[in-house]
């Protein structure tokens, strides 16, 4: 600042200071359509790898939920639509908002295998029936065969997912236990009756094979390894890379639709203004009542 603009704002009893601060303010302020909307403070975390685009970090993990807005306005509206397109706003652009919304958002259009398939479709048979079964078997054998049915139920309870695998499977290598293991001598006449009650119930040899079958492919997915350190800062880097494409993209036409369209019901609509709120004023106080003569 001058001397001499110093003097002036001194004499008018304003800080120097505070001016320079304002003008400085007023320099970080991103020369682009939204980012004024979106951020006037630039913090150390803001990204300026794009030409054009210098917001935070915060502002891009927002920005596929307003491109979303944005896309489906002109999707939807005809209107709006036509006015966007008499400022060069053509098929290709639309398609291209919608894969660089995609690529933001990790969106892979990708069909799932059969043997995925399979597998996601074993293990939800399998906690489909393990709420039932427990049931069936606590009904059938609590009041006869009470010691059976604490050993087959112990700490067992209905699941989902693979935690109802595990748990269908424990319950099955007890019922083999309580058919065949050697060292029941003392309740094995009572162990064999409780199978074949189990059997009557439904919960016979070839059911328990077929979810043993369904618990085989359940378990057949391979398992997953956590990425290293590298893959991870790489994945980290192609997000923000998307991230950036898509806010560039915003940022352009969104910057020509301020311009462009004038009913701020649409402007509300693509998500670049926001509704009125109407203060309401609170009710006027009772009059007070007079005092009886």
């Amino acid at each position: 600042m001058s001397k001499s603009r110093a003097v002036k704002l001194n004499k008018r009893g304003k800080d120097p200071s505070k001016s320079s601060k304002k003008a400085n303010r007023k320099s970080l302020v991103v020369p682009t359509g939204t980012a004024e909307a979106d951020s006037m403070d630039v913090t150390d975390d803001d990204v300026d790898t794009t030409p054009g685009v210098n917001v935070t970090r915060e502002t891009l993990d927002g920005t596929p939920v307003r491109a979303l807005t944005f896309l489906k306005a002109i999707g939807t509206s005809t209107a709006i639509h036509a006015s966007m397109a008499a400022r060069g706003y053509k098929s290709d652009d639309h398609m291209q908002g919608w894969q660089l919304l995609h690529a933001a958002s990790g969106y892979h259009e990708v069909a799932p295998s059969a043997e995925d398939t399979s597998i996601r479709d074993a293990i939800k048979q399998v906690d489909d029936w393990d709420e039932g079964g427990f049931q069936i078997i606590s009904a059938s054998l609590r009041y006869r065969f009470p010691d059976q049915a604490a050993f087959l139920l112990d700490g067992l309870q209905a699941s989902t997912g693979a935690a109802a695998v595990l748990g269908v499977k424990q319950l099955l290598d007890r019922l083999d236990a309580l058919e065949t293991a050697t060292d029941r001598v003392s309740t094995k006449q009572k162990d064999l009756a409780a199978i074949a009650l189990l059997a009557q119930r439904g919960i016979d040899a070839s059911e328990r094979q077929r979810l043993r079958n369904l618990i085989a492919v359940a378990e057949s997915a391979p398992a997953l390894s956590l990425p290293d350190a590298e893959t991870i800062a790489q994945s980290e880097a192609a997000n923000l890379r998307n991230l950036m494409a898509l806010r560039a993209w915003f940022e352009e036409w969104s910057g020509i639709a301020r311009v462009v369209i004038k009913r701020r019901d649409y402007l509300i609509r693509m998500g670049l203004a926001k509704r009125r709120v109407t203060a309401v004023e609170p009710p006027a106080p009772p009059s007070p009542t007079p005092p009886a003569t």
